[in-house]
């Protein structure tokens, strides 16, 4: 019995061990599993995919705390709309989804990109593929399967939404202006004023001037915790070694473009050429002087390929990382580009296609080219273009030969301009109208080489092994001293947080070892790892646990504060000690000059040449006239002379500033009350132990 109720306890406490180290974070106590997490992220990428966006490591980073935000913020709204009974209801949903209120999410994916209307009937068609009962082939049901998956994930997406403008709604409606805060707006909106000042900055004093006590730091930490707040980090110190090409790696490109520039001498076929020994392939095309003028080709190769015969090989010109040789194949003179509109014929057969005869309908264009554009809106299987009337727009040779190919370019350009022409491609039969063209120019053919020096193999090698050898050599060392003295790379005392993309600045693509750091304990030093062409080595320092920040880490910032407001008291503290009866003899005594502002009212929100100094707007409103009125801003001291005060024709009344100011306090509660409520959350982050 006893063996049993023991095995009883280690097996349930085993699982409890096992579903703690599978919560990805928690939020007042609510635990979301990794796999769930992943769900939602899994869902995002698929929706990202499926509009044609890719993410590089820094970015996948971003969208994955983006996602935790957003599930941390519903998990939070849900418990305070749970408190107070407000929810979505299945008919809201309706409305929502397909109904007379359509959600801005839903409105954003069936919106036509060039009418900017939104679409209802594709909206009904989406949903009744979604939820027919049919037979699919496993392919076809894995991709229905995928996109019912994604759309639920749009509802719930959807109904979140709702329930936070619900929820914000009903705090905002909460908010009224008051009336003392309405009259007092009212009354010093009333006026403008002009007026002159002398000016002290606190930034024009040393930091030598003023001292911050730690005591002070203490006090100012314990009473704005809150602005302190922070994810799970650590110091680390990070060394690299970067990952550059050697001198025999710049020999062996130069040496490829050196055999390349040789065999265009000998006259070989540029394709070939290009394909043995240049990173960019050969381009069968012609371009224009506008296209070589840029600022990625350098200028010796740009007057080269205007100004050589047909037949000339340039020198070797090196660029950057780069080595680089032309050879004029041809030159041309031809229209700078084409205004050209087509018409994709269908294939006989084609489904829901209306039957054409291709020929029939070419001798009619050609009879009368007008009628182009309707043919097109009514033939034409490209739909991008048929309902531009055809029109693809204006092609140079290189951006037809990009388009659909190289035969397409030789035949628009060789085509009479207003006389359609059939043409035939792997998309099927065209009938092809090129209906403008610009200037003639001049056009050259051109192969261009270019080999890009990389670190070889050998190279990453030796820098490897080179960065091996120290950190064997430094055991028991000062490290940090140590790589310097190796001359490495070192950001020392690098602070991080467990949810950042990259381990420093500068460094991207540098994820895991973020990871790394947040699962090892201080003082070790990591395996060499590689990111961002460069091989990098950590060692982990002090490390911290999500809530606040350290005072070690924000102490520089809150005496930089501290002290900056204490040379606000000692600039003021001067001036009121000194004679300053008059705007002159301030700025005599402080070596500085009077200065002026205009249309200045109590609501200017940054003033010219100072920026936010809000009590001069104040001054401006209630000070008397002509009179030098000393006053302590936020980053400076001012003597301030209200020289007029006149009635502003354009100021609000009464009801339109009540309203403002709602608006305002209600717009504030929108952007504020949910992330306060999150911030008194308890949150358990540790999506740092799986990436």
């Amino acid at each position: 019995m006893v063996a049993f109720i023991l095995g009883d306890l280690v097996t349930g406490g085993s699982a409890l061990w096992r579903d703690s180290k599978m919560t990805a974070f928690s939020v007042n106590g609510n635990k979301v599993r990794i796999e769930d997490y992943q769900q939602h992220v899994n869902a995002m990428n698929e929706q990202m995919r499926a509009q044609g966006q890719s993410l590089n490591s820094d970015q996948t980073v971003q969208l994955n705390n983006q996602i935790f935000g957003t599930i941390v913020s519903n998990m939070v709204l849900h418990d305070e709309a749970d408190k107070i009974g407000l929810s979505i209801t299945p008919a809201e949903t309706f409305d929502l989804i397909q109904g007379q209120n359509i959600s801005p999410i839903i409105r954003q994916q069936f919106t036509d990109p060039n009418t900017g209307e939104f679409n209802r009937a594709q909206l009904l068609t989406f949903l009744k593929q979604l939820n027919a009962k049919e037979n699919y082939s496993p392919e076809q049901q894995s991709q229905i399967d995928q996109m019912r998956s994604m759309w639920a994930e749009t509802e719930t997406q959807v109904r979140d939404l709702r329930l936070q403008e619900k929820y914000l709604g009903l705090l905002s409606k909460a908010i009224v202006a008051n009336k003392l805060e309405v009259a007092r707006e009212t009354e010093y909106n009333k006026t403008v004023q002009n007026l002159t000042y002398v000016g002290r900055r606190t930034i024009a004093l040393p930091d030598s001037a003023v001292t911050v006590a730690d005591a002070e730091i203490k006090d100012y930490y314990n009473a704005h915790k809150d602005y302190f707040r922070t994810d799970a980090g650590a110091h680390v110190d990070v060394i690299y070694a970067s990952i550059d090409p050697s001198e025999a790696d710049y020999k062996a490109a130069e040496e490829d473009i050196r055999s390349a520039r040789e065999e265009l001498i000998a006259g070989k076929d540029p394709a070939l050429v290009l394909s043995d020994y240049s990173d960019i392939p050969y381009a069968d095309t012609y371009i224009t002087s506008e296209d070589i003028n840029t600022p990625s080709m350098p200028t010796e190769i740009a007057n080269f390929i205007t100004t050589a015969e047909t037949g000339a090989v340039s020198e070797i010109i090196p660029q950057d990382k780069n080595y680089l040789v032309a050879k004029i194949i041809s030159r041309k003179q031809a229209p700078e580009s084409l205004l050209v509109s087509h018409i994709v014929l269908p294939p006989a057969g084609t489904p829901n296609a209306p039957e054409v005869n291709a020929d029939s309908l070419l001798a009619t264009l050609k009879a009368a080219p007008e009628t182009f554009a309707t043919a097109a809106q009514t033939y034409s299987l490209d739909r991008n273009s048929s309902a531009q009337g055809g029109q693809i727009g204006w092609l140079t040779e290189a951006m037809a030969t990009n388009y659909i190919g190289k035969d397409f370019a030789d035949a628009i350009y060789s085509a009479q301009v207003g006389v359609p022409f059939s043409f035939t491609s792997k998309y099927g039969r065209h009938i092809i109208l090129v209906s403008e063209a610009k200037p003639v120019v001049d056009k050259f053919k051109v192969a261009l080489a270019a080999k890009e020096v990389t670190p070889s193999t050998e190279t990453q090698t030796q820098i490897y092994n080179n960065l091996s050898s120290f950190l064997t050599s430094s055991k028991d060392k000062d490290l940090t001293q140590e790589a310097l003295n190796a001359g490495y790379q070192v950001l020392k005392d690098q602070l991080i947080s467990s949810s950042q993309p990259s381990i420093a600045p500068g460094i991207s693509n540098s994820r895991d070892i973020v990871t790394w750091t947040m699962q090892n304990k201080e003082g070790t030093i990591s395996p060499i790892k590689e990111a961002d062409e460069k091989y990098i080595v950590t060692r982990v320092g002090k490390k911290f646990s999500e809530g606040f920040m350290p005072i070690e880490v924000v102490k520089d910032q809150i005496s930089a504060l501290l002290a900056n407001q204490k040379k606000a008291d000692l600039l003021y503290d001067q001036m009121m000690s000194a004679d300053h009866s008059s705007l002159e003899a301030y700025a005599s005594a402080i070596g500085s000059s009077i200065d002026s502002l205009s249309f200045v009212k109590y609501s200017t929100t940054r003033l010219e040449g100072i920026g936010v100094e809000p009590g001069i707007n104040a001054a401006a409103a209630v000070a008397p006239l002509n009179t030098a009125t000393p006053v302590k801003g936020l980053n400076g001291v001012y003597l301030v002379n209200v020289l007029s005060r006149e009635a502003d024709a354009q100021a609000s009344d009464a009801t339109t500033i009540k309203t403002s100011l709602e608006r305002s306090l209600q717009g504030m509660i929108r952007a504020t009350a949910l992330q306060t409520v999150i911030s008194k959350a308890k949150i358990s982050d540790n999506r740092y132990n799986f990436f």
